[in-house]
């Protein structure tokens, strides 16, 4: 599904460059569970921005299914993005002003989608009861615990039935039971054929991952 082939990413400051991932080269294939460990500075989330269509490479290629992602221009990118990507962050990165109904309901109006609003709040509706938040429904970002916001995350991440997850630190933030409520959507979801990318620093976490790769001054160790 995913190849990435020597991919370099170097970023400019001031009067030097400082070279971020050097040569990367990765496959992942439709289904797979990866989780990426490694310090701080290492390149994991410039890795999984690049994966995400967030940033572009300064060489190398990507090819998702076939295609080549960078020959893209940003707008396919953003379409591309939202119907094929579920992310998930570490601090949740949901509205404030909008309730959990709203937040979940947000990727189909990023992919300017020909859904009927009946069947695309019934979509909502269902992701919703799968993270077990039917009770909270209308409640906001500040009324949640921080368990129930990755939740709200999660659901936002799955709700166009996505062909891959892409979570960076997804239970950083949340006590070790809730954690591993998190980690049993994401089984869920890769038990139904969904393929998942997760940074972690946890080998705890990592362990829920099929396969495992270190990473260290931008390069990849497996």
């Amino acid at each position: 599904m995913i190849h990435l082939r020597k991919i370099r990413k170097k970023y400019q400051m001031g009067s030097r460059q400082v070279t971020v991932l050097r040569n990367i080269d990765l496959s992942v294939s439709g289904g797979d569970f990866l989780a990426i460990m490694g310090p701080s500075g290492s390149g994991k989330s410039t890795l999984l921005h690049i994966l995400g269509c967030l940033d572009r490479p300064t060489s190398g290629t990507y090819c998702l299914n076939g295609k080549n992602v960078f020959e893209a221009s940003d707008k396919q990118l953003s379409r591309f993005r939202a119907a094929h990507i579920g992310f998930v962050f570490q601090n949740f990165h949901l509205i404030p002003v909008l309730n959990v109904f709203e937040n979940i309901e947000l990727p189909f109006l990023y992919a300017h989608t020909d859904m009927q609003q009946p069947e695309m709040r019934q979509k909502v509706a269902e992701v919703i009861r799968q993270v077990g938040l039917a009770d909270r429904v209308n409640h906001r970002p500040s009324e949640l615990s921080g368990g129930e916001m990755q939740r709200v995350a999660i659901a936002r991440a799955m709700v166009m039935k996505p062909e891959i997850i892409l979570a960076d630190e997804p239970t950083g933030n949340l006590d070790s039971k809730t954690g591993r409520e998190i980690l049993a959507l994401f089984h869920t979801f890769h038990d139904a054929g969904g393929t998942i990318i997760m940074i972690t620093h946890d080998r705890e976490v990592a362990s829920h991952a099929g396969k495992c790769i270190q990473m260290k001054d931008g390069n990849i160790f497996v």
